[in-house]
């Protein structure tokens, strides 16, 4: 893999996270609590399940990656995610999107900091090798289909 194309993986990823981050900014305070499908999480508890899910790839994901070990399982997104929503329930937007922030902000200084050799390298994830990019491209195609429920609703 050439140093470019590394170059422009890892500011592909950045990008992503920026506009991340703008998306987040940009809800109306009007369609915070209001459900993304009828009996379904409102736009806060959406925006809120992001939290654990960064400070897990921050803590248990990210560094593990410099170190070659493999990855740590993940959470159970059964268990996870449910607590999540309701810690969203309880918090202001204000809270909710300040918290996110501060985890986005980190991925992104932490992604960027990466050297090109390390995307070259496969992660080992439970008996699976996949790339750091590969990798990555999953979380922000997560990112994104939750954008589209919340746009969809705006």
């Amino acid at each position: 893999m050439r140093g470019d194309t590394v170059q422009s993986q890892k500011q592909a990823m950045i990008r992503h996270h920026e506009q991340f981050i703008k998306f987040i900014e940009s809800i109306p305070t009007s369609h915070w609590r209001k459900e993304i499908n009828e009996g379904k999480w409102s736009v806060a508890e959406v925006v809120g399940h992001f939290i654990p899910w960064d400070e897990f790839i921050l803590k248990k994901r990210l560094p593990f990656v410099l170190l070659h070990l493999p990855l740590p399982k993940a959470p159970s997104a059964e268990e996870m995610n449910p607590t999540a929503a309701e810690a969203a329930r309880n918090q202001s937007q204000e809270t909710i999107i300040a918290e996110l922030l501060v985890k986005r902000k980190l991925i992104i200084e932490r992604i960027s900091k990466i050297p090109d050799s390390y995307w070259q390298k496969p992660l080992i994830i439970g008996n699976k090798k996949i790339s750091l990019y590969d990798y990555l491209i999953g979380l922000a195609a997560h990112d994104e289909h939750h954008m589209k429920q919340i746009s969809a609703i705006l």
